[in-house]
């Protein structure tokens, strides 16, 4: 009854999902996927609840509307920093989650982990399951090498445009200088070096301490880089694949 209640709708409601490769690009990139820790009031007493969650966000309005309607999630307005995001929780990102299964390597183990959620029995043995994954930090070490086919998919290269790609200006020549994708995920952006040039900075070191919302600190969990390539082929990038970029093309 306790997941019936915190966990609806039922999964079998809701549609095929239609993009998956690229949402494999986003999720790969950035976003979020993790098990949520709760504690559930249950008659006289609280009892542990653990539940799995997809959490996307952008600073833009008018993409994360676009967003909430590929996905059917829901929108959280988040004013400090300005970023809304999209969220699916419980049957939805499970079922999220199995539709990108074989397109996202790093994300594997927390897509099995859902599944395996999905499948308990007992409130207790989904608690135990998503213990290794509490939190954010869901993206495992693999090898540049994993992404060599991805990398060369439109609508995976697509994903990654549309969650993390910006475009950097030459203000004294008033022209594009460059193309960047940062990310955490450093064997993506090793493999997008590999197959196209360009070169990876590291921009940022897990324990590094940053400002959040003004005077607010927090500590990095990962460290944080960046592809760059010239603006030659960026242009050459974004044509391929901007017949499948559901949020620049928004």
């Amino acid at each position: 009854m306790l997941e019936q209640i915190k966990c609806s709708p039922n999964i079998k409601e809701i549609p095929p999902f239609g993009y998956p490769v690229w949402l494999a690009g986003f999720l790969e990139i950035g976003g979020s996927m993790y098990f949520e820790k709760m504690n559930i009031g249950h008659g006289d007493r609280f009892v542990p609840y653990a539940r799995p969650i997809i959490k996307m966000g952008d600073h833009d309005p008018i993409r994360v509307e676009t967003l909430n309607r590929i996905m059917n999630g829901e929108t959280i307005d988040r004013s400090k920093p300005k970023t809304l995001y999209v969220r699916l929780r419980c049957d939805k990102a499970v079922w999220l989650a199995n539709s990108i299964r074989g397109y996202a390597p790093s994300r594997e183990n927390i897509i099995q982990a859902f599944q395996l959620w999905s499948e308990a029995e007992s409130t207790e043995d989904r608690v135990e399951i998503a213990k290794p994954f509490y939190g954010r930090r869901t993206v495992s070490e693999i090898s540049p090498s994993v992404y060599r086919h991805l990398v060369r998919d439109s609508n995976f290269v697509a994903g990654l445009i549309d969650g993390r790609g910006s475009v950097i200006y030459d203000n004294a020549n008033q022209s594009i200088d460059n193309f960047r994708l940062s990310s955490i995920n450093t064997a993506l952006l090793y493999a997008l070096r590999n197959q196209y040039g360009g070169y990876v900075d590291e921009l940022s070191h897990a324990g590094d301490t940053v400002f959040v919302r003004g005077t607010d600190t927090t500590m990095l969990l990962n460290n944080n880089s960046q592809w760059v390539i010239g603006r030659n082929f960026m242009n050459e990038l974004v044509a391929w694949a901007k017949p499948r970029l559901p949020l620049s093309n928004a």
